[in-house]
């Protein structure tokens, strides 16, 4: 992925809070030369001194008979929205798109039984509490489903991100997006609010 310097992250901790944040993701492997894509909901977690993926699919997938030793790719999609150029100071300026994006690459395997169930009962707790908190898992329907999906761990080798927010405009002209944004739709705003977070002086480094 092509990464400016100014676009880089200060550190992991920040990709890895877009995945917590922005869960849903992109599953993408290579089977013979055809890239496989599926949506999923995924769960993050610490193990050891790495981080680790988990997520499920449908068994009926085609994807999910090629997910045990293979190389993955996910792709994180955070806030992004289009930036007028009539909101820079230098009427020169050009139309863009400032957005958030975090891939992580590793290795996949599928999980046993037990821990399938886990990673369920972890993304209800996590979505819908309500429900979960209603224990479905202990009735036979729910416990036939189960045996249609497979359950899958993600251990993650490498983690890249791109912020493209404005970094390489002058503070004025970060502000006076920031306040556009504020203004507009709810993903602008969650931009906006990302913007806010850039060091005095990112983007003159």
């Amino acid at each position: 992925m092509f990464i400016p310097r100014y676009f880089k992250p200060i550190s992991d901790e920040d990709s890895l809070n877009v995945i917590r944040n922005y869960s849903f993701g992109i599953l993408l492997s290579d089977v013979k030369g055809e890239i496989y894509v599926t949506p999923l909901p995924f769960i993050l977690e610490s193990e050891g001194t790495g981080m680790v993926l988990y997520a499920h699919l449908a068994r009926i997938n085609e994807h999910s008979k090629y997910l045990d030793g293979s190389r993955v790719t996910v792709i994180f999609q955070g806030p992004h929205h289009y930036i007028s150029p009539r909101w820079y100071m230098d009427p020169r300026s050009v139309p863009t798109w400032n957005y958030v994006i975090v891939k992580v690459s590793g290795v996949s395997e599928t999980v046993n039984h037990d821990l399938l169930l886990s990673i369920i009962k972890k993304l209800s707790d996590l979505h819908d509490p309500g429900w979960s908190s209603m224990k479905k898992e202990n009735e036979s329907y729910y416990q036939k489903m189960t045996s249609e999906i497979v359950g899958i761990r993600i251990k993650i080798d490498k983690i890249e991100g791109k912020f493209k927010l404005s970094q390489n405009h002058p503070r004025e002209d970060i502000e006076s997006v920031i306040a556009h944004l504020s203004e507009l739709d709810e993903n602008a705003v969650q931009m906006a609010e990302m913007m806010k977070k850039i060091p005095v002086g990112r983007n003159e480094t």
